[in-house]
């Protein structure tokens, strides 16, 4: 009985996925590209917005980085991991206060403005000039409770922690590959996230799994929160690639030096 309900929940997840692959093939295929914006960037290189009909996307040296849809197709979206990595396992409150690491093009935004009714979104992106465009392009104009920081993570999560600021929950779209970032780097990011926590707060890492080598990293590091105590719950998506969020939240064994000794060393400036 147990295997017949893992193959029914397997083929319900590949036919999400199908669909959403026919949705986006069919869309790009009938509806060509038009260049709306093109603007140079010294921290991130060329930086365009491609109108597609219904979506457009944000395009950085020739690699689409994220896109939007109209609001009638938010539900596309809703499918894959932008409309799974705010609804944390361990529960968030009424009206929270969030923080998101990485804008993209704003969808995360958007989807948690709607669907979570946070009191503040605080939204750490290094690139003004992504900022301005994504603001231009991709947000709704009337969004008011949406605050950008502009220097690195490592940065401001630091600024953030010495100005006692806390989240209900925190999410990190900014190394989502795991091989983007090393072992020591990702537990300083979990180590300054946990700082920054209310008592009953999670954090939710996005990992790309494309390969055995990230596979096994990223199973490395939901093995040293889990270590280093902190309760793990994870989801795996799947859509044009597979995607693995790792949710977390600190238990009553968590100390941020059993964190930090999880690696015999950790420079402070590895972000």
């Amino acid at each position: 009985m147990r295997l017949k309900l893992l193959v029914l929940e397997a083929q319900a997840i590949l036919r999400k996925m199908r669909l959403n692959k026919i949705i986006w093939g069919l869309r790009r295929s009938f509806n060509k590209p038009h260049i709306i914006a093109s603007v140079h960037s010294t921290l991130s290189g060329k930086i365009e917005v491609v109108d597609r009909g219904k979506e457009r996307q944000l395009i950085i040296n020739g690699t689409i980085q994220g896109f939007s849809v109209k609001h009638d197709m938010l539900g596309e979206l809703r499918r894959g991991y932008r409309g799974k990595i705010y609804r944390s396992p361990f529960g968030v409150p009424t009206n929270p206060n969030v923080l998101l690491c990485g804008l993209k093009a704003g969808m995360i935004v958007t989807l948690v403005e709607q669907d979570l009714h946070p009191s503040a979104i605080t939204v750490i992106e290094q690139d003004p000039e992504i900022i301005a465009i994504v603001k231009k392009y991709f947000l709704r104009e009337d969004l008011k409770n949406v605050r950008f920081l502009t220097h690195s993570a490592s940065e401001e999560l630091v600024k953030l922690n010495s100005l006692n600021e806390k989240f209900d929950l925190i999410i990190d779209n900014i190394f989502y590959h795991p091989t983007w970032i090393n072992v020591n780097q990702e537990l300083l990011l979990a180590d300054r996230c946990a700082a920054l926590l209310t008592s009953n707060g999670s954090i939710v890492f996005h990992r790309a799994i494309d390969g055995r080598k990230a596979e096994e990293r990223t199973r490395q590091f939901i093995s040293t929160l889990v270590n280093s105590g902190f309760n793990v719950k994870t989801i795996q998506v799947l859509q044009r690639w597979s995607s693995k969020l790792i949710f977390c939240q600190p238990n009553k064994l968590y100390t941020r030096d059993k964190l930090r000794g999880s690696q015999q060393y950790m420079t402070e400036h590895a972000l």
